[in-house]
């Protein structure tokens, strides 16, 4: 089923690329092994997306920017409510970090809070251009 959702897996080297992945999401997102093969059936997209150039500084961008009410939070120091939330809607996880830091440049232009950037990762940047002109208008 896997292979069918994202045959780019089978290229992967499962020591040196998907191994590390799954450790890092076991980890970071406290998950057993079930939850875990849950979360990779859901997305299998997070196996082929970069470890280093996506899925972690995605994590920290969104802690502090779109989930800062959990992650200053001090009974709450590892951001697990952040985590939480996060592992809710893994996708948002995979789009390059690059791509993420240039949409935050275009909502901090025009003024939109950068809490508004989590949920629209799957946007084109067309979409994601006609949901800003519509936020900007409405905006008070």
């Amino acid at each position: 089923r896997l292979v069918v959702c994202q045959p780019s897996l089978l290229s992967l080297n499962f020591e040196t690329n998907v191994k590390p992945k799954l450790e890092w999401l076991r980890n970071t997102f406290r998950l057993n092994t079930t939850h875990l093969k849950l979360l990779i059936l859901k997305e299998s997209v997070m196996l082929s997306s970069s470890l280093e150039k996506a899925l972690i500084p995605n994590v920290e961008f969104y802690k502090r920017h779109c989930f800062p009410q959990f992650s200053n939070d001090p009974s709450n120091t590892n951001g697990t409510v952040a985590l939480a939330h996060m592992i809710r809607q893994p996708r948002q996880l995979t789009i390059s970090h690059a791509r993420l830091l240039n949409r935050t440049a275009m909502f901090e232009e025009v003024g939109i809070p950068l809490e508004c950037l989590w949920g629209k990762a799957a946007f084109t940047d067309e979409k994601l251009v006609e949901w800003m002109k519509k936020v900007v208008c409405v905006a008070p």
